[in-house]
């Protein structure tokens, strides 16, 4: 029998590939922007190119790192409480050993954005396709182990999920946006 926990690794490996790609974009914006301002120069006399460049990478890898890992979690927690909700216990087994392979999808999305680090369009544009192509293969898995009422719960739970997180998001980032806004008095009362 083969142990089920041998990739084990691939959401890790995951991450770390999309933070990888995405703080190197960062970076050379970073770098942009400290040069444009003149702060580049006197943190040049501190550290040497190659001294700057790692800090810079480790401290963008860390903050994304810790991005995506807490996304992994909120969708690991909508996904379990739909299960809960809508699976029958005996169809557990199953659809945990039809979802663990799904994770390899993560993977090449992850190998595919180091090489669109030139692009920010490019590299959101692979990560939006290879959820897209995750839930579509997630869904498909659910109903070939379940009924098409079970199935339909499941759906109807993470689509009603993501959309409060997403809309819930996005009013607290308008709520600081406009906070900010109207505390610089650019907006006339």
């Amino acid at each position: 029998m083969r142990n089920a926990f041998v990739t084990s690794y691939v959401p890790l490996l995951s991450i770390l590939l999309f933070s990888l790609s995405y703080s190197i974009y960062v970076i050379g914006k970073v770098k942009e922007f400290l040069r444009g301002i003149g702060l580049y120069q006197g943190m040049s006399q501190f550290l040497s190119e190659v001294q700057l460049t790692v800090l810079l990478i480790a401290s963008s890898m860390t903050f994304f790192f810790m991005l995506l890992s807490a996304f992994k979690l909120i969708a690991e927690t909508i996904n379990g409480l739909s299960f809960l909700f809508f699976v029958d216990s005996r169809d557990e087994l199953n659809l945990y050993t039809s979802l663990k392979p799904l994770s390899w999808i993560f993977l090449v999305g992850g190998f595919l954005s180091i090489f669109l680090t030139f692009s920010i369009w490019g590299m959101v544009g692979i990560s939006v396709l290879v959820v897209l192509i995750y839930l579509v293969v997630f869904f498909y898995n659910v109903g070939a182990v379940t009924n098409i009422g079970r199935l339909l719960g499941v759906m109807l739970f993470n689509i009603s999920s993501y959309s409060a997180l997403i809309l819930l998001l996005l009013y607290i980032g308008l709520k600081l946006y406009n906070g900010v806004l109207s505390s610089l008095s650019l907006v006339p009362s």
